[in-house]
């Protein structure tokens, strides 16, 4: 069994019309099965797969996180905007 690697990471994009709450547990549960995942390369890949005009990838892209925790945080704080804004639309 060979063990993964960070490359996978790259390969884990937001879709056009999925939410952030999905694209933020699918990198996690391929981030989780990388022993070796730095934390830059984690940081760097979680923001490559933003959708780029999304409003997560400009605040990253403005404010440079140093830890997971706080890239999460962030990513976090959108989802709970983004059901928040759903639930008053209905």
């Amino acid at each position: 069994d060979l063990e993964k690697t960070s490359d996978g990471l790259y390969e884990i994009l937001q879709h056009r019309v999925e939410p952030l709450r999905g694209y933020i547990a699918r990198f996690n549960q391929e981030k989780v099965a990388i022993p070796e995942c730095s934390i830059p390369t984690a940081i760097s890949t979680f923001k490559r797969g933003l959708l780029p005009d999304g409003d997560v990838y400009k605040e990253l892209t403005k404010y440079q996180c140093k830890t997971m925790e706080d890239v999460m945080s962030r990513a976090w704080a959108h989802v709970k905007w983004e059901e928040d804004v759903a639930s008053r639309a209905k």
